[in-house]
């Protein structure tokens, strides 16, 4: 995807997200409260309007959260990893974070 392209899909997402503000459903990414999540393909409710996270990633978070396996250090190895996850887990300073995918375009790792 271009630049241009990239920072038109970020506009549009942010731009949805203050229209979309409210208390109906939550993102765990962005923690960020909306009345509706936007489609996705064909899946009604699946995309965060603020980060463009999808369902499956958001309760992913969420059970990493639930079950506290962030509280120790680990080594993580992420196959494919979402975009979004990438950033949460690089950041975080508790793991030794190892992502691989056969394509590495758009991510920033050896």
């Amino acid at each position: 995807m271009s630049t241009i392209k990239k920072i038109k899909k970020r506009i549009k997402l942010k731009l949805l997200a203050k229209l979309l503000h409210g208390n109906n459903v939550y993102c765990t990414i962005c923690n960020k409260g909306f009345t509706t999540f936007i489609p996705h393909l064909k899946r009604i409710n699946a995309c965060c309007p603020n980060c463009g996270s999808l369902e499956r990633t958001r309760i992913l978070w969420y059970y990493i959260h639930q079950k506290q396996l962030l509280n120790n250090k680990i080594n993580l190895l992420h196959v494919a990893p979402e975009h979004y996850l990438f950033k949460l887990f690089q950041s975080n300073p508790n793991i030794n974070y190892f992502p691989i995918d056969k394509f590495t375009k758009g991510y920033s790792y050896p």
